[in-house]
């Protein structure tokens, strides 16, 4: 198994990583994540400040060599947000092609902070909550756990 975290410093290049992995075809899976709204015990500095939430967090899986089974994690500080409206149009273009791309899922559990973890224990907490398929009938729904900005799901 190998496991990697997205380490880009920009949402931007967060965003384009994303899009890498829903349109590579080594990927069978990614998994859509809103954090929690609020600051819990474990949202640290590290996270960055509380009002960049809830973030976005994702976990995609497939395959590198044959077998060898892959894992990425997308939960950094500053992977993906919808505080603002630039912001939220990344998170409408990336759902877009999530939804096109008929490999992602979301979940409806809140996820708990990870960016301090290390991508192998990030991937087995995100990996034990529950999911569904992310479709064009369930698109808004994840969308709304980032509801900072609501009109530009529209």
């Amino acid at each position: 198994m190998f496991t990697a975290r997205i380490s880009n410093n920009s949402t931007t290049g967060n965003t384009s990583a994303v899009f890498s992995l829903l349109q590579d075809e080594r990927t069978d899976r990614v998994t859509f994540f809103a954090s929690k709204d609020e600051p819990t015990t474990d949202f640290l500095l590290g996270h960055g400040i509380a009002d960049n939430l809830p973030l976005v967090a994702i976990l995609a899986e497939g395959r590198m060599l044959g077998p060898v089974k892959m894992f990425v994690v997308g939960d950094s500080t500053n992977f993906l947000m919808a505080n603002r409206m630039q912001r939220a149009g990344e998170i409408k273009e990336v759902t877009d092609e999530a939804v096109r791309s008929g490999k992602a899922h979301f979940s409806r559990t809140r996820a708990p902070f990870t960016a301090h973890l290390s991508p192998e224990a990030a991937v087995e907490v995100l990996s034990k909550l529950e999911t569904e398929l992310l479709t064009s009938e369930t698109v808004n729904d994840y969308r709304a756990m980032l509801n900072r900005t609501k009109a530009v799901w529209k």
